[in-house]
């Protein structure tokens, strides 16, 4: 007689099987939930970063993200390397086609999800928290900022090599052996088995089924381990992976941190056993009684303990290598490639007190966002309040101190759950405005800190659901599937919002009506499309809000320049500038209103002026050779079009006009093979078919 084949005969073809069905299972979802933004245009900063950044169109400007130069020509502030160099090989693959970037950035979230998975389920054990987990990771609405705007790259990629470091850290053979001699083989947090007191009993009886399922479990961690001591090269790769996130984004920089305390609360004697049906520390003992507490973690009868950590743990040695890039990113950033710009951003109202109130308030936003993500905005308005009385600053101060109250609570109950809330609100420091910061309020400074919400959530419901009350788990199953439907929801329809300028513009005024900056960039685009009397109106109300706006001024400077008013333009550019002597769009408007007027030594200071803070720009080094072409400068305006060539090669008119400067020279030659390139781009150009013509003549070119 043949023996019955047991469910739990091949662990590894079923985990395997799990694996593939949730990964399957994101892939769809994450895709179901941004599908609408693939036909999205370029917004927001995906302008300055992507569309009309010549930067990124040429590998010939590889090298330019290790200079000095690369603030200029990319357009980030920050040093963010591996962010611009993602925009070369998405300007390689779709040229400045939206739909192409928008795929990609779908592409880096759901691997987000997928290694989120991977993740939490290496440290739990459990499949099916891990893919719950992922779930609400990949279809938060929260997140779809960072999803659908181009130019919020940095928080998808950060994310992508965040994860990947932590992931492969968990993975270290060490940290491995540590667990397994102290008997927590089945992963940092073995307890999230889901079985009441009950099954346990019953699984813990002596019975040939229970030996051979223990056997075989054994073998397998047995197995795992012997591969694990192999992997020497998790290591070094994990530190590649948190290199990399760091050159993505800055937040990034609370991952050592956030490993400490992911080791402190795993190693910790009291997380050895730690059920999600009995609270730690309070279990009935076999005979009846209660386990004793131990006293409070910091206590200082924990000195032993804390010894105990960082002398005998093998793993701390591993901190050093995390530690050292660090130190060696933090010289980068802020020695040798330091943006001069950063250090003109200051607290609100340049009072720290002020700062402390306005950040209650955001961190009381961010957490209503969380559990409640409706009226999501592009731009937040946080009102600065000057009294801790203000109610807001009360309500949210008191926000602040039950979710402390609950997370104290946590750490005796359940470590896992307590390092879940310190993921939240570790990952989220340094967007607190502790440094200053320029935009103290985004949801996509979320991205990484919602994955601490998204595994507590998780962990409520499938603890939830391993009651043994049958009406109540359907009931949490019914609501799960309603939220994660609701949020599936929620994130397209924000998506349509992303549709193109002046629908995400229209959304944030409609939304937050008192957003000068919406009501400035609504404004313009209004004026460009040709409704002139309702962008007046917008530009009207952004300067009526806050007269100190400069992009405002800019913009009213633009629209008087359209209309002919060149005098009134100019004070308007002039009052830009005196606000905000960065701002480089100024200097080139001015520029441009110069060269109408015909006013060329203006023009060229204030087009030089805008080169020397933005780089090399193929448009403005146009314009300014336009400039010198017009002074007589011959060999001026010469240099300036092949520069701008450089940049932007298929400009028909600078080859057309550097054939007349070659004309003027008398390099005939030089002058026929210009007009030649500028037919070659542009058949149709008037003046390079004329001039083209008459310069074997050497006649009248034109330009």
């Amino acid at each position: 007689m043949y023996p019955k084949t047991m469910h739990f005969g091949n662990p590894t073809k079923r985990l395997l099987g799990e694996t593939v069905l949730a990964v399957l299972g994101l892939i769809i979802l994450s895709f179901a939930a941004y599908l609408n933004t693939l036909p999205n245009t370029f917004v927001f900063d995906d302008v300055y970063v992507i569309s009309g950044n010549y930067f990124i169109r040429d590998w010939k400007n590889f090298w330019g993200l290790f200079t000095s130069k690369y603030f200029a020509a990319s357009g980030e502030l920050s040093y963010r390397p591996v962010v611009t160099l993602s925009y070369f090989v998405d300007y390689s693959l779709w040229h400045l086609n939206p739909l192409g970037y928008h795929f990609t950035n779908i592409v880096l979230h759901t691997l987000n999800s997928a290694l989120l998975f991977f993740l939490v389920r290496r440290m739990v054990r459990n499949t099916f928290l891990a893919f719950l987990a992922s779930l609400f990771f990949a279809c938060h609405p929260v997140l779809s900022e960072a999803v659908n705007a181009v130019s919020y790259r940095e928080d998808l990629l950060a994310a992508t090599f965040f994860i990947t470091a932590f992931m492969l850290y968990v993975k270290l053979p060490a940290f491995n052996t540590y667990m397994n001699r102290t008997g927590m083989h089945h992963g940092v947090y073995s307890f999230v088995s889901l079985r009441t007191g009950s099954e346990q009993k019953q699984d813990s009886s002596a019975s040939p089924q229970n030996d051979k399922r223990r056997r075989i479990q054994h073998d397998s961690v047995y197995h795992s381990e012997r591969r694990e001591e192999s992997n020497f090269y998790l290591y070094p790769l994990s530190l590649l992976s948190y290199l990399f996130a760091l050159f993505s984004k800055e937040m990034t920089i609370t991952l050592p941190l956030l490993m400490f305390f992911f080791d402190y609360l795993a190693l910790h004697r009291r997380n050895q056993i730690d059920h999600p049906s009995i609270p730690s520390f309070t279990r009935k003992g076999q005979r009846g009684g209660k386990i004793k507490s131990p006293p409070p973690p910091f206590a200082i009868g924990d000195t032993g303990e804390w010894k105990r950590i960082f002398s005998q743990n093998r793993i701390l040695r591993f901190y050093l290598g995390y530690i050292l890039v660090t130190i060696f990113y933090l010289l980068v950033r802020f020695r040798w490639f330091h943006n001069p710009v950063e250090s003109g951003v200051s607290y609100p109202q340049e009072n720290v007190w002020l700062n402390f109130l306005a950040m209650l308030k955001v961190l009381a936003s961010y957490l209503k966002l969380l559990f409640f993500p409706m009226s999501l905005n592009a731009d937040y308005l946080v009102p600065v309040a000057s009294s801790p009385w203000d109610m807001s600053c009360i309500l949210s101060l008191l926000l602040i101190i039950s979710i402390a109250v609950i997370g104290w609570r946590l750490f005796f109950h359940s470590k896992f759950l307590f390092f879940s809330l310190l993921w939240f609100f570790v990952a989220l420091l340094p967007v607190l405005n502790i440094v200053p910061i320029g935009n103290i309020m985004a949801e996509r400074y979320l991205y990484i800190p919602v994955i601490g919400f998204c595994i507590m959530g998780s962990y409520f419901i499938t603890h939830m659901s391993a009651l043994r009350l049958h009406p109540f788990r359907i009931s949490v199953w019914v609501l799960t599937f309603s939220i994660l439907l609701g949020f599936a929801w929620q994130t397209s329809s924000r998506s349509r919002d992303w549709r193109d300028e002046i629908t995400l513009w229209s959304k944030t005024v409609a939304r937050e009506p008192n957003s000068y900056k919406a009501h400035s960039s609504l404004g313009i685009l209004l004026i460009k499309r040709g409704q002139e009397k309702e962008g007046i109106s917008e530009l009207q109300t952004s300067l009526s809000m806050n007269p100190s706006y400069p992009d405002a001024h800019n913009n009213l400077g633009t629209l008087y320049e359209q209309k002919g008013m060149y005098d009134d333009a100019v004070k308007e550019y002039r009052c830009a500038l005196r606000l905000d002597q960065n701002l480089a769009e100024a200097h080139y408007n001015l520029g441009n209103t110069y060269l109408k007027t015909s006013d060329y030594d203006k023009a060229v200071a204030e087009y030089k002026l805008y080169l020397s803070s933005k780089g090399d720009h193929p448009t403005v080094l146009y314009n300014l050779g336009v400039a010198y072409m017009k002074q007589g400068m011959l060999d001026e305006s010469l240099k300036a079009f092949q520069k701008s060539l450089q940049g932007n090669p298929g400009n028909a008119d600078a080859h057309n006009n550097l054939g007349v400067l070659f004309t003027r020279k008398g390099q005939l030659s030089d002058a026929i093979r210009e007009f030649g390139e500028a037919l070659k781009y542009n058949p149709a150009h008037p003046d390079a078919l004329s001039n083209l013509g008459a310069v074997s003549e050497r006649g009248v070119v034109n330009y």
